[in-house]
């Protein structure tokens, strides 16, 4: 719970670097919490009890769906500037970044799933219920979020939205996305063939600090 906390406090700082107004910020915070609340919803229905690993979730979940939302957001604040009209603006987020959120959701989503198969429970659940989270995080972000700005209908930005210095760097990553995913590519391939030396331990115990009082005890 502690760790939860904290880690709604911290984004809620780094929303405000990110969108600046309250009036976005509490749509995220809001989005973020229906989908926390339809995640453990997930969790009794599938798991039914949490366990010392998948009860760490909540953090996952806060941590990594709230960067759905603020991908969003700060794409609603881009396209609203440039259509001059919120709900024009809406529409052209959800056609334009929609598609990039969802290739993020499934993305995560299909790593925390990797661990499904595994024979270590508490990680296998963690993975189910995490990987569950992302696609249900996705969902809120295209359907519940934009209903909250709708209603708390932000200020229109006075000015162009982004880093301005970065803007040279637009023309050359266009003229040279092939050489840019090109290396993308290789470093997948490069991970995919050392893939196979990759080794789990499923022992909980293993978990544990060994310079410990008491493992230092048992050792002996």
């Amino acid at each position: 719970m502690v760790g939860l906390i904290g880690s709604v406090v911290l984004i809620t700082l780094w929303l405000w670097l990110a969108v600046r107004t309250w009036r976005l910020i509490v749509p995220i915070l809001m989005t973020l919490a229906l989908g926390l609340i339809l995640t453990v919803l997930f969790a009794a229905v599938a798991v039914g009890t949490l366990n010392l690993v998948s009860v760490g979730f909540g953090v996952m979940f806060v941590g990594i769906a709230v960067d759905f939302a603020i991908q969003f957001s700060v794409r609603y604040r881009e396209y609203r500037h440039l259509a001059g009209d919120a709900r024009r603006g809406l529409q052209l987020t959800g056609a334009r970044a929609g598609v990039q959120i969802l290739c993020a959701a499934l993305a995560t989503a299909s790593g925390f799933l990797a661990f499904v198969p595994t024979a270590f429970s508490g990680v296998a659940e963690l993975g189910l219920i995490a990987g569950a989270g992302m696609l249900i995080a996705f969902v809120c972000t295209l359907t519940f979020l934009p209903a909250a700005i709708t209603v708390f209908n932000p200020r229109a930005e006075a000015e162009e939205v982004g880093f301005v210095w970065a803007l040279p760097l637009d023309p050359w990553i266009q003229a040279n996305h092939r050489w840019l995913l090109a290396v993308f590519v290789a470093l997948v391939a490069l991970a995919l063939a050392v893939s196979p030396r990759l080794t789990f331990d499923s022992d909980p115990l293993h978990t544990k600090n060994p310079n410990t009082e008491r493992c230092a005890r048992c050792a002996t």
